[in-house]
């Protein structure tokens, strides 16, 4: 709670590093941090947002009752093992579900933050106000941290591609409002920051267009580069 003060520290460590293939614990820092970083931008007070932190850190504990072998697995799961991983939101609201200390909400953001809002999502296939609002907030973490780090099965996105991954789910799956606030937060701190080429040139980040999130304006040396007019640049 109390990093909440230094969000470029939270932001920049996450961006760069992601969690990599610790899919319990780094990650659920991970999403914690960005969900209450979101839940203080949204306008929390102090009291909710400690219940999104509770919410949020164990959203995916129900995963350390999952057998490592589906966990861990090098290759693609089958259909039985992806609904033995798709049980892990209810395990885990069943074992929190009866702590008295904890508010209800913690338990549904953790049981919901798989719910999307178009029906499409797990374990109970819910719609738009329907959804707990921490886990709409917990989805939008989860998903940015989840793309934007290397897992076992596939390689992870660049900071530009996790964001509009974001944005493309925010038409139909993730909260548009919510989604809109993370987006438009999050690329403030990537504006001054240095950028590689694939050309080799290191520019630094002028401009970002969040239409076009993926093509900034760039500095480099005295010239101006923009992405959305140069094509032959990633």
């Amino acid at each position: 709670m109390d990093e909440l003060n230094s969000p470029s520290t939270i932001i920049k460590n996450i961006v760069l590093e992601g969690s990599g293939e610790d899919c319990i614990f780094k990650h659920s820092v991970n999403v914690a941090a960005l969900s209450l970083l979101l839940g203080k931008w949204i306008g929390y007070d102090k009291t909710k947002l400690n219940l999104l932190a509770y919410s949020a850190t164990l959203h995916d504990f129900g995963k350390s009752k999952i057998d490592k072998s589906i966990l861990y697995k090098q290759t693609r799961l089958t259909e039985k093992e992806f609904k033995e991983i798709r049980k892990h939101p209810i395990i885990a609201y069943n074992l929190v579900k009866n702590m008295t200390t904890l508010n209800a909400s913690v338990g549904y953001g953790i049981l919901m933050h798989h719910e999307r809002m178009d029906g499409s999502g797990y374990p109970l296939g819910l719609k738009g106000d329907e959804i707990n609002e921490f886990a709409k907030i917990i989805a939008i973490a989860d998903t940015f941290d989840a793309v934007n780090s290397n897992r076992i099965y596939r390689k992870r996105k660049d900071p530009f591609g996790a964001l509009e991954i974001i944005q493309r789910d925010s038409l139909g799956k993730l909260d548009y409002n919510y989604s809109k606030i993370f987006i438009e937060h999050i690329v403030n701190y990537y504006i001054g920051e240095k950028v590689l080429l694939d050309n080799n040139d290191v520019c630094k980040i002028i401009q970002i267009d969040v239409n076009n999130l993926s093509c900034p304006l760039l500095l480099n040396n005295d010239n101006f580069i923009d992405l959305k007019k140069r094509k032959d640049l990633t």
